[in-house]
């Protein structure tokens, strides 16, 4: 029983410790943009974030058009994936919103 207690108390700490949180790079304020994204994907981070899976390139989505906004938003499923795996693995979505053409 007393096991149960102290595992049940440690899932609790992981739960209250994850949060969640967006960071937003205006790189081009545009009045005239789309309000969804062009393109959106996951980040794949491994050793407390030191090491990344893959690189996007902002750029190379957007094409000659031009990148307005990045977003970077970390879930509560992420969070918790990052507190389960004790940093190990730490995904991260992210939003890219190009410049609309005229």
């Amino acid at each position: 029983m007393r096991k149960f207690l102290i595992l049940g108390l440690c899932a609790l700490g992981m739960i209250a410790l994850s949060a969640c949180s967006t960071q937003r790079f205006d790189i081009n304020p545009n009045p005239i943009m789309s309000q969804t994204p062009s393109y959106e994907g996951t980040n794949h981070f491994v050793l407390w974030g030191i090491s990344q899976i893959q690189t996007m390139r902002p750029g190379d989505a957007c094409g000659p058009q031009g990148v307005n906004r990045v977003e970077v938003q970390e879930t509560f499923v992420d969070g918790l994936l990052k507190g389960l795996t004790l940093g190990l693995y730490a995904p991260r979505h992210y939003a890219v919103y190009c410049n609309d053409r005229f």
